[in-house]
């Protein structure tokens, strides 16, 4: 199995444009290790922006950005041709940056290696000079940083993409040796690090856990006044037997090596959230139909935040032939709605049967008053 760690960009629904969010780090940074230009690119919500750009005449920087903190690595490359300085014995290093309430400072810890820099004591701080932005081409610029988050590893990337969570970390006044107060978000966020939880967030984890015993250990309440679940999965092994018998991988280059997803559990039939494969699903409390002979129950199944989920079922219909080579294809695509036909639907979706390789996708943008559905042909249509 070829394994992704290139950075997942996530589809933010509440429509924020880059003129509602914080400044960021995008701009000219004079800092203790030279100087800094850095690109901001705005991702859905703002919390998981993309940051890449030069660091003095060393190399390069990458990371991901809440518009308050980055975490991100730095390279010695060659930036005319982005080769990393394999002639230097230590060419890599991770950071966290934490700004001030005015975007005007930064400071935090660094490391070198590919390891997240948890209580490193050496420290990294600079102030905003300017907009400036880098003088190497963009994309170049952006291709090259995400060769160099490849190169970072697992551990860094699920780390660099836990910003996201960082609520209030911010700058800290450096105490008398100059360091800082750095373990108020370094600490967390790390690969399969649980989330702390409240008194009544326990308790009601226990109690979802026990109506519902289709969830893993890594699942939790995280806000019991929104009945929020949060499900932290890993990537199964997905494999195939050719018709010698022989097992190969599967690729799956299409999905993450982890993920983090979070469902409103009130959109949801009491008792039936449960992890399926690679997805936090359950059955709906808004959508029924007359399709349940033909596909699977329509389902929601959980994104990246509270508000993003969409309706899916698995459906039978005629067998599709596929192009050579790929294992899935998107037959019908309109606003909000999106069938796609899958070769192997048990290995790379969930535990529908093979006989149902129609996954059909109705988000909110999807108009159907009735709430009612029906299959035709592997293809869900609403009865009006």
């Amino acid at each position: 199995m070829r394994t992704c760690y290139a950075f997942i960009i996530l589809l933010g629904l509440l429509g924020l444009s880059p003129a509602t969010l914080a400044q960021g780090f995008e701009g000219y940074w004079k800092t203790g290790f030279g100087d800094v230009h850095l690109y901001e690119d705005y991702e859905g919500t703002g919390r998981e922006n993309i940051v890449y750009g030069t660091y003095g005449e060393r190399g390069f920087i990458v990371g991901k950005s809440n518009g308050q903190t980055l975490r991100g690595v730095f390279v010695y490359a060659d930036q005319t041709t982005g080769r990393i300085d394999t002639d230097r014995a230590r060419n890599f290093g991770t950071f966290e940056w934490n700004l001030t309430a005015d975007f005007k400072r930064f400071n935090g810890p660094w490391t070198w290696g590919k390891e997240v820099p948890n209580g490193s004591g050496q420290g990294w701080s600079g102030t905003r000079e300017s907009e400036d932005l880098p003088q190497t081409d963009k994309s170049k610029l952006r291709k090259w940083s995400f060769g160099y988050a490849l190169q970072a590893g697992k551990t860094v990337n699920a780390w660099m993409r836990a910003v996201r969570d960082l609520d209030g970390a911010g700058y800290v006044d450096p105490d008398s040796f100059g360091l800082g107060d750095f373990d108020i978000s370094v600490v967390s966020g790390g690969e399969g690090a649980p989330p702390t939880l409240s008194r009544a967030e326990q308790d009601a984890t226990a109690k979802v856990k026990r109506a519902n015993p289709g969830l893993y250990e890594t699942c939790w309440i995280v806000n019991v006044e929104a009945s929020t679940l949060r499900c932290d999965l890993r990537q199964p092994l997905f494999t195939v037997k050719g018709v010698a018998g022989m097992e190969t991988a599967l690729s799956s280059d299409a999905y993450p090596d982890d993920k983090r997803l979070l469902l409103d559990l009130r959109n949801c039939l009491p008792g039936t959230a449960k992890v399926d494969g690679f997805y936090l699903v359950c059955e709906s409390s808004a959508y029924s139909g007359s399709f349940t002979q033909s596909c699977d129950p329509l389902r929601i199944e959980a994104g990246s935040s509270s508000f993003e989920y969409r309706f899916v079922s698995y459906c039978d219909g005629p067998s599709h032939r596929l192009p050579r080579g790929f294992e899935q294809q998107t037959l019908f695509n309109e606003k909000g709605k999106t069938v796609t036909y899958y070769r192997y639907p048990t290995l790379v979706e969930h535990a529908s049967s093979d006989d149902r390789p129609y996954k059909s996708v109705l988000s909110d943008a999807y108009d159907c008053a009735s709430k009612r559905l029906w299959n035709n042909n592997g293809y869900l249509n609403c009865s009006r």
